[in-house]
């Protein structure tokens, strides 16, 4: 099992930094993990980081998504 995380935004993003080295708008991730985002324009303004996401991966029941932020 798996799961997609996508940036989506109304904004002109032209650069992605997912902490786990990623730099496309969207990642799979396939195991337990804490995520987070960075994003750019054009311009190259870059975002701070997005708040954490921590993915748990348990096999017996469908994945638990939580939010923390810093």
């Amino acid at each position: 099992d798996s799961i997609i995380l996508s940036v989506t935004s109304p904004g002109n993003l032209s650069q992605y930094s997912w902490s786990n080295g990623a730099t496309t708008p969207s990642i799979k991730v396939t195991n337990s993990a804490q995520i987070s985002v960075r994003v750019a324009t054009q311009n190259t303004c870059l975002s701070a980081a997005s708040p954490v996401v921590n993915l748990v991966k348990n096999t017996n029941t469908k994945p638990s998504i939580g939010i923390t932020s810093d």
